[in-house]
């Protein structure tokens, strides 16, 4: 299975806030591929290691250009870093068409965005698209000083009272969440950031069953193995019949790529997507932070670079 390439020319440069750079995307030969609000690229750092972005930019239809921005994270794995330090206008790179593990629905009932941080990006083209549509909509920015939270300008000039920018070092307290969820009768809320704040927006929603929570994590969430889960099982590709013992100590994505199954992956984390299978028969122990809780229980798709099986063998069909 061949990933979808392309060599990019970086087009701008320029910093959003003290720690996060912007980086404008542009093709050589006309158009990129287009794509949807939520949605996010690969950059190939080097030839086994990606790194995932979202598109930041408002959705153009002529698709002239793509727009990341890369907060710096020091105790990273050095993606950022090399972005940071090494690439200007006119370097080149490669990226993978986009994914969209997070889509905007169509709505008429009233949205909120919640952003922590960095995770103000995929819902930039979100809070534009409701915006051209119409629909009721709100967002919540926190941060913790206003001045390292990344396009506060260009949000409030946009969106106007829309916008709620909330940075807890200039209030002297964090923000309480429950305020979101007082009175509130339906409504779709659409959050990325911090694990700790996505959590605390999940176990609120639960109490809430008029509001239907959509999220993106830009870390891994931390899922223990179920109890059923195997130690050593086997999953069958599908279409070959080919059958691959995945050991107590491998992901079931090492023990493919180890048998010299075509699969492409990134991030390795469970936070891309870029690695989903099918799920023909069996039952996969999920522990992925892309699929919701619904997607996960239809038991149809899994993330074979962190996920493992409940049951002795997985069929798999590679999509």
């Amino acid at each position: 299975m061949a990933e979808d390439t392309l060599l990019l020319n970086v087009t701008k440069r320029w910093y959003a806030a003290p720690d996060v750079i912007v980086l404008v995307l542009a093709h050589d030969t006309g158009p990129l591929p287009s794509w949807s609000p939520g949605a996010h690229i690969a950059v190939h750092i080097s030839d086994h290691v990606s790194r995932e972005y979202s598109l930041c930019g408002e959705v153009d239809t002529s698709n002239e250009t793509w727009t990341i921005a890369v907060k710096l994270d020091k105790a990273g794995r050095g993606g950022s870093r090399f972005l940071h330090d090494q690439v200007v206008v006119g370097s080149q790179l490669r990226v993978a068409n986009p994914r969209n593990n997070f889509r905007l629905l169509p709505d008429t009932v009233p949205v909120l965005f919640v952003a922590g941080g960095i995770g103000i990006t995929p819902l930039m083209p979100m809070m534009a698209q409701v915006q051209k549509t119409g629909t009721k909509y709100s967002c919540l920015y926190l941060g913790g000083d206003r001045e390292s939270m990344p396009f506060v300008g260009q949000l409030e000039a946009t969106h106007g009272d829309k916008i709620t920018i909330f940075a807890s070092k200039q209030q002297g307290q964090r923000y309480d969440l429950r305020e979101l969820f007082a009175g509130a009768d339906q409504l779709h809320i659409y959050a990325c950031g911090p694990n700790e704040l996505i959590d605390a927006l999940a176990t609120e929603s639960d109490n809430h069953q008029h509001v239907d929570l959509h999220v993106e994590y830009f870390s891994p969430k931390v899922v223990a193995a179920h109890s059923q889960a195997m130690t050593d099982f086997e999953v069958e590709l599908a279409e070959s019949g080919e059958v691959i013992n995945v050991s107590a100590h491998q992901s079931i994505l090492d023990a493919l790529l180890d048998a010299d199954v075509d699969i492409v992956s990134s991030c390795e984390e469970g936070t891309c997507g870029t690695c989903e299978v099918k799920v023909i028969s069996g039952i996969p122990d999920h522990r992925d932070s892309v699929l919701s809780r619904a997607e996960q229980s239809l038991n149809t798709r899994m993330l074979p670079c962190v996920s493992g099986s409940r049951s002795r063998r997985l069929v798999i069909d590679l999509l």
